[in-house]
Parts: structure tokens; C-alpha cells; sequence
């Protein structure tokens, strides 16, 4: 943070407008890293993504159920959230509606949140975005942060709209927006019979999840345990703190010769018997006369 901050000095702007939140955050993990805080290396369970206060990307007309058929217009969106793992989709709530039967809903501002199940097992970092579809078929991209499980407290991971890529500077995002992660920890099933398969809070983890479940746990032991036998190595590899020396040295390092400073008469410093034969002979100079 403080190199940022320098640069953010030496380029007179703030650090907000030099950066996007996903790196701000990105850089507070850092320096977690450098401080010895090792993130969790358990995966979760992402059970769902809620909304709160719908942001206005489009709106609707609608005709209410009444004798009049009066005509109303919402103002609103037609959200939906993607998940990028390693640069891969790995899940998108359109499946789910597509498996339903049913497109993506429209949210208006009068339902104040809107909620997506998710159910997907995460480890390690995240990508999430949330796009609008427009009644063209144009999908828009609102929002999004990148994030590591590691590092989310308590199971709930809340973004507001300044901790949101895409949203902190857009008015179409009322100022209290944000945007609740809730996460499960993913757990064996201590039952007989049940083959040892991960669950979470009722959900079973398939064979598929199971096996990138045992792969993320292995990849993240061994991603630690090498930096650790690198930190080891720059120790041993460090050069001893050398002794400070008493005497004047003209070279350097181990085969240092070490020449001792002589004492040396040069003009006019004191030496007894040359300054007292001197004195006499100045004492016998009688004076001159004028």
C-alpha cells in the first residue's frame, strides 16, 4: 500500500482513480501474504448472490389488472450473474433458468433485492460478474469483483458499491447498493455408507465436484509449501553479518589487511628536543638595531 500511495502522491490523483477495487483488494491480500496471514485453503459452498437495490439499466411497461388497463412504467434490470474460475465460466444462473424452462427475470426498483441460488463449490480466486439483458438481446456488463475465498470472513462476503468494479462510479447504482456472497464450508458426510462424499448444509457434492475439490486442496498444499522452502533457501543463502573492524582497512572481504596508522613529524609539530635546540639558538640572536 505504501508504494501505491507514493505513486499516488507523485501523480497527484487519488488511489482511487488509479485503480479498480478488485486490485485495491488484491493488494490488501498481498500484503496479508507478506504480513505471514496464509489464506484458508478450504473450498466453500457459494449458496447464493443477493442484490440489494436494483440499479436502473432499462425499463418496462407493464399493464396493471385493473378495469382501466392503466399502463405502468418500472424502472429496473434483468440481472444475471456469471462465475469465472482461472479465466473459465464455471457457472451461470441462465443454466438454471435454462433447466426451468424460464428466462432471465426482470427486477424492478420496487423489489428493493433480488436473489440468484448458486451452489457452487469456489476455492481459491474468483471472478464474479453480474450483466443486463436487454429486450434487444444485448448483454451489458453492471458489475463485478474478483476475490480469494481464503480471505472471506465468517462466511458472508458483502460488497458495497465503492468495493465494486464497474458500480463505484456509476449513478445508475443507488449509493447504498451492494451486493451480500453467501458461503457454506464444504464438509465430509461423517455417515456410514455415504461414500465420504462433501457436503454442505444438505447439499451433496457430485464425483466431478469431489475430484476438483481433492485437485484445489492439492494445488494450494503445494503452492505454500513452496514458498516456504523458498524463504528457507533465502536464509541460508543470506551472508553472515560481518564484525566491525577498530583499525583502517583498504580492502574488503574476508582477506582483509588491516594497516595500522603511523604517527608522522611533519612541519611544525611538536618535538622536544629539535624545538628546544631551536629556542636556543633564537635566544643567542641578539636583537637588531635600528
Amino acid at each position: 500500500m505504501e508504494a501505491l500511495d507514493y505513486v499516488s502522491e507523485t501523480r497527484r490523483t487519488s488511489v482511487e482513480k488509479l485503480t479498480i477495487p478488485s486490485q485495491r483488494r488484491y493488494i490488501q491480500y498481498f500484503t496479508n501474504v507478506m504480513d505471514g496471514v496464509k489464506p484458508r485453503s478450504m473450498p466453500l459452498l457459494l449458496r447464493r448472490v443477493i442484490i440489494n437495490s436494483i440499479p436502473v439499466f432499462g425499463s418496462r411497461t407493464t399493464i396493471e389488472d385493473d378495469e382501466a388497463g392503466t399502463e405502468v412504467t418500472e424502472e429496473g434490470c434483468c440481472p444475471y450473474v456469471q462465475i469465472f474460475k482461472g479465466g473459465k465460466l464455471v457457472f451461470t444462473t441462465t443454466w438454471r433458468d435454462a433447466q426451468e424452462g424460464s428466462g432471465v427475470r426482470w427486477a424492478s426498483t420496487s423489489d428493493g433485492s433480488v436473489s440468484f441460488n448458486v451452489d457452487c463449490m469456489l476455492q481459491g480466486d474468483v471472478l464474479i460478474r453480474c450483466r443486463h439483458l436487454t429486450d434487444s438481446g444485448q448483454r451489458i456488463s453492471m458489475f463485478r469483483a474478483a476475490f480469494h475465498t481464503g480471505y472471506i470472513p465468517m462466511g458472508i462476503l458483502r460488497l458495497t458499491k465503492a468495493q465494486l468494479d464497474g458500480a463505484c462510479q456509476d449513478p445508475r447504482f443507488d449509493k447504498d447498493f451492494f451486493v451480500d456472497l453467501i458461503f457454506a464450508p464444504v464438509q465430509d458426510n461423517p455417515e456410514a455408507g455415504a461414500e465420504n462424499e462433501p457436503k454442505s448444509e444438505g447439499v451433496t457434492i457430485s464425483q466431478e465436484d469431489r475430484e476438483a475439490y481433492d485437485v484445489m486442496l492439492s494445488k494450494d498444499e503445494k503452492f505454500w509449501d513452496e514458498i516456504a522452502t523458498r524463504k528457507q533457501r533465502l536464509r541460508q543463502a543470506a551472508p553472515a553479518p560481518k564484525k566491525p573492524t577498530s583499525t583502517f582497512s583498504i580492502v574488503s572481504g574476508d582477506e582483509d589487511i588491516h594497516v595500522e596508522m603511523e604517527t608522522l613529524h611533519r612541519k611544525g609539530s611538536w618535538d622536544d628536543a629539535k624545538d628546544q635546540d631551536l629556542l636556543a639558538e633564537l635566544a643567542n640572536v641578539a636583537p637588531s638595531q635600528p
